[in-house]
């Protein structure tokens, strides 16, 4: 889909992952939780989580794993990724700053 073309490329970039899914969650009328969900080269799948807030403009990191049979994995904050997310967000919805 060309709307998540960017997200898909941000993915590749910082992540070195292909992406599989975008989850948006509105938590309320100024925080939304970001989930992307992405493939590795080890054929491992992850994810990268993190909360915007646009009234304070930040990004805040939750989380960065890789669940498999034998537990979660977490994995380094990539804050290069949570910047290019938040730059595309202000890009793409108007008025959304971080």
């Amino acid at each position: 889909m060309r709307k998540y073309s960017k997200v898909s490329e941000l993915t590749k970039q910082f992540l070195n992952g292909k992406l599989n899914k975008v989850l948006v969650e509105y938590e309320n009328e100024n925080t939304l939780l970001i989930t992307v969900s992405y493939e590795d080269s080890h054929h491992s799948w992850l994810n990268y989580t993190l909360k915007v807030n646009n009234k304070s403009n930040s990004v805040d990191f939750v989380h960065h794993q890789c669940r498999d049979m034998v537990g979660v994995i977490t994995l380094t904050r990539e804050q290069e990724f949570e910047s290019a997310i938040c730059d595309y967000l202000v890009e793409e919805v108007r008025g959304m700053a971080c």
